[in-house]
């Protein structure tokens, strides 16, 4: 998850970059009650310096926090497009 004052920005970067989904979840500060979009996206591994360096160079001041996933199933991982299974080799 990403907390940025640029949010749209990174997503865009995210999309076009990138090439992975995102969703923008409305979040709010707890101690200011600033209401704002939070970042969420899910990459391959091998994508992750790739995700920071995009980041950093956008918004230097964001927070990220970085979970592993043990799966991940649907479009983009386990059903290309056209919502059809993804063929292992």
């Amino acid at each position: 998850m990403i907390i940025s004052e640029k949010p749209h920005t990174i997503a865009a970067a995210i999309d076009s970059q990138i090439e992975r989904g995102i969703a923008l979840i409305k979040a709010q500060g707890f101690y200011s009650k600033n209401d704002f979009d939070m970042v969420y996206s899910v990459i391959y591994k091998s994508q992750l310096q790739e995700l920071k360096d995009l980041i950093r160079e956008i918004d230097p001041h964001a927070f990220i926090t970085i979970t592993d996933a043990n799966e991940g199933l649907g479009e983009g991982f386990t059903h290309d497009q056209n919502k059809q299974p993804i063929q292992k080799y």
